[in-house]
């Protein structure tokens, strides 16, 4: 792919996602409002906070110490530290790192397919109704994306070397940036062990176990420092976060309708009602929600349903979204992407790696969030590599209309 094009194409996303960054805060200020979804935000934005005044890494009270992983509020301790306490530079922050993605999914593209596919995908990925304006939003889901595509790349380059060769450097490089992604989104952290698992398949040396071995140890040593902290402070060894019972309770109790309803916290206060650490809240959601499903097996099936139907929503779910007239294009661009990716994606199912590397995120969170309140917001980093199936789908449509053109004009040259 040239480079001219390559960085006009990092251009258009950066003006795009500049000026979604704009645009949105503009209208909050008008409305007096600091978020457009406030309570993830605030709590991200609080974190940030503390990291840059070097203050205790918690919120709330009693005290929440792993509620989130470190990486976005880290960005955003960043930003603060650079430009002062605005939220509006942390959205240019958020711009500029969402645009390079551009760049990093057309050398990831590259790896597998040629040059058409990897501009394509850079051209769908730059335009992306939801991806421009997922970015300007003070959320960890554009920073979990452009990071998962970076170690995407970077664990392809790894696997793709000569099997009878030694890349230790490769491997090395594949577990840190595996962790450096979970610790944005814990969310990532089985990919550890598929990258283990596929270089054992791929690679036929015998180095091959070392190699495995070097992922997962580099991945975890990176981990050590997050998991030593948090077990200094609650006596666990905890290796990403302790809100998984709540989460897991927000999508199976009594009141559950598929949606995201936390209030059952804030109105329980088992913490400070009951004593419990915050290690033993989340083993306290946990313990409920699964009594819940052994319950009611039934109404489990149909929420986890539910939660898949709002994951492969075309709009956000929000009711604050559902009345713009910018939902019907987001719906249809949507819409014809997934398509398209299911297109290429079949197109290129004989080929284990690829289908595994492009789709198998959006499959994985998929999954996760059949468990879990499912949400657009949460399939939008994968669809970043995604974009490459999609951009197959393209190629493949377009090709057979030029063979189908092409027909037509010999047919209409020997009839007349």
């Amino acid at each position: 792919m040239d480079k001219p094009l390559l960085i006009s194409l990092f251009c258009l996303a950066l003006i795009l996602r500049l000026g979604a960054a704009v645009g949105i805060h503009a209208w909050l200020t008008q409305n007096h409002r600091e978020y457009l979804i406030a309570g993830d935000a605030d709590g991200y934005w609080r974190l940030g906070q503390k990291l840059a005044s070097g203050d205790v890494y918690q919120i709330y009270e009693p005290p929440r110490q792993v509620l989130r992983m470190p990486g976005y509020p880290l960005l955003m301790a960043t930003s603060i530290k650079l430009f002062g306490d605005s939220r509006l530079a942390v959205r240019v922050v958020q711009a500029v790192l969402a645009s390079l993605s551009v760049v990093v999914v057309a050398l990831l593209a590259k790896e597998f397919f040629e040059t058409r596919v990897a501009t394509v995908s850079a051209i769908l990925l730059a335009i992306s109704p939801a991806a421009v304006g997922f970015s300007a939003l003070l959320l960890s889901e554009t920073m979990f994306a452009v990071m998962l595509l970076v170690n995407l790349w970077l664990a392809v380059r790894w696997l793709k070397t000569d099997s009878a060769k030694c890349d230790f450097r490769g491997a090395l490089l594949t577990g840190i940036s595996t962790t450096m992604v979970v610790y944005v989104r814990p969310t990532w952290l089985p990919a550890l062990i598929v990258w283990a698992v596929l270089v054992v398949i791929i690679k036929t040396d015998k180095s091959r176990w070392l190699e495995a071995s070097l992922v997962l140890l580099s991945g975890f040593v990176v981990l050590v420092p997050w998991a030593y902290r948090n077990h200094s402070l609650t006596g666990h060894w905890v290796l990403t976060t302790l809100w998984s019972g709540p989460s897991l309770y927000d999508g199976f109790n009594p009141e559950a309708n598929g949606a995201s309803e936390m209030s059952f916290f804030d109105r329980e206060q088992v913490m400070s009602a009951q004593g419990m650490t915050e290690f033993e809240m989340n083993r306290h959601y946990r313990d409920r929600s699964l009594e819940f499903i052994k319950s009611h097996p039934s109404r489990s099936f149909k929420l986890m349903l539910e939660h898949a139907r709002r994951f492969w929503s075309l709009t956000p779910n929000a009711d604050q979204f559902r009345t713009s007239w910018l939902m019907i294009p987001l719906a249809v661009w949507n819409g014809g992407f997934l398509l398209l990716g299911a297109l290429g994606a079949w197109s290129f199912r004989r080929r284990v790696l690829p289908l595994i590397v492009i789709a198998g995120p959006l499959i994985a969170f998929a999954l996760i969030h059949t468990v879990f309140i499912g949400s657009l917001r949460y399939r939008l980093p994968a669809e970043y590599p995604f974009s490459i199936a999609a951009a197959v789908g393209v190629l493949v449509l377009w090709d057979v209309w030029q063979s189908r053109c092409g027909r037509l004009s010999v047919e209409a040259e020997v009839t007349g």
